[in-house]
């Protein structure tokens, strides 16, 4: 199954073990009948062996492997929201974001972070900056810098889907509950 939508469930489920009404509304209907119809079957059902659950499991790994460290590290800059972007700044910005982006095809993943830096400082609106550098990040396991930046970029364009599975890379955790 692939892994991030075993992560989006997951972080489904917390949110729901935290705020059960949240099943309660229009759009969770389908999830409702089905979890009723399901109940009821088992109830008319013998008891399933626990072995197929024992395997599944097993085959799970510890939390200790799976869930990475927070880093550190100070915030990464976000630029000036306030800033008036010229023509020139937009064309430097896309420039430092090419640069950006070949040094992460060549490996360089410190100098995108960098780069992608520089081209947000000089166009700090420019949600897919923030979600390039944002994905630098989940490379090199830093998750706090990851999700502020997916923070930043649901800031700027909330039905930007980037930033949504960046943020469930890390245990379940997301952006926008940060």
């Amino acid at each position: 199954m692939d892994p991030w939508k075993v992560n989006t469930l997951r972080a489904f489920v917390k949110i729901c073990k935290q705020d059960l009404s949240i099943l309660h509304t229009k759009e969770m209907y389908f999830l409702r009948e089905w979890v009723e119809i399901k109940s009821e079957e088992n109830t008319n059902e013998e008891k399933p062996d626990n072995t197929v659950e024992e395997d599944l499991k097993a085959d799970e790994p510890s939390r200790e492997e799976s869930v990475i460290e927070p880093d550190p590290d100070a915030p990464q800059e976000m630029g000036d929201e306030n800033l008036e972007i010229m023509e020139e700044m937009m064309d430097q910005a896309n420039d430092k974001k090419v640069a950006a982006i070949e040094a992460l095809n060549d490996g360089e993943l410190q100098k995108a972070i960098d780069l992608f830096t520089d081209a947000i400082k000089l166009n700090p609106q420019l949600a897919i900056l923030h979600a390039k550098r944002a994905s630098v990040f989940v490379k090199l396991q830093k998750p706090n810098a990851a999700i502020r930046d997916c923070g930043r970029v649901i800031e700027i364009n909330p039905d930007s889907a980037q930033p949504y599975k960046w943020g469930h890379a890390w245990d379940g955790r997301n952006p926008w509950t940060q």
